[in-house]
């Protein structure tokens, strides 16, 4: 999935204004899905766009696999293979991907250079992201630590792998580790259980 898959990467720009006159009711939520596949792409696709673009509701859900898929699309890597084994989870302090350093692309293996070629490639990887302050308009997601097998690779390490992302995604901060996402003024993206829920006033 190209390397920032690793990391939960991509940019998606999103924008539209205040909602006026609108039923209070939302949308059913859509299922907590996990995986990364194609049809995510589309699902949250149409969620974003009913409340910040067409503006037919005023909130939606969006599993966290779809979204992280909706958010990987954004960067430019599609399509992808739906048989990609990374599972992501949602709770309402982060994101998760879960796999297993096979799991990845070789692209994505080789960005991490020697650190995984000494590594099992059955051993566990898992990215954890979180949300972090962000002006009016925006919201921004945090790269907050890169396991394998429980174990937190080590934050100069990371930083290395994390600035050649940067480099290659200029969409993302140069750091690599910040997500910047730009929404309404009045919207914002909230996670939830399994998901993230789209909202405007």
């Amino acid at each position: 999935m190209r390397s920032y898959l690793l990391v939960l990467g991509g940019m998606v720009v999103v924008s539209g204004t205040a909602i006026r006159g609108q039923s209070d009711s939302a949308p059913p939520a859509l299922p907590p899905t996990k995986l990364l596949s194609s049809a995510g792409v589309l699902r949250a696709s149409a969620t974003v766009d009913s409340v910040f673009v067409d503006k037919r509701s005023k909130e939606g859900s969006i599993g966290g696999g779809d979204f992280a898929s909706y958010l990987i699309a954004r960067l430019g890597v599609r399509p992808f293979p739906d048989s990609l084994r990374l599972e992501v989870t949602v709770d309402t302090s982060r994101i998760r991907i879960d796999g297993r350093i096979m799991d990845l692309p070789p692209d994505a293996r080789a960005l991490m250079g020697p650190l995984l070629a000494i590594v099992d490639p059955s051993t566990p990887l898992e990215a954890e992201v979180t949300p972090a302050p962000a002006g009016p308009g925006l919201a921004r997601f945090r790269l907050r630590a890169v396991y394998l097998n429980g174990v937190a690779i080590p934050e100069f390490v990371l930083q290395n792998v994390l600035l050649e992302v940067g480099r290659r995604y200029p969409v993302l901060t140069a750091s690599g580790r910040d997500l910047l996402i730009q929404i309404p003024v009045e919207g914002s993206l909230k996670l939830g259980s399994g998901l993230v829920r789209v909202l405007m006033p």
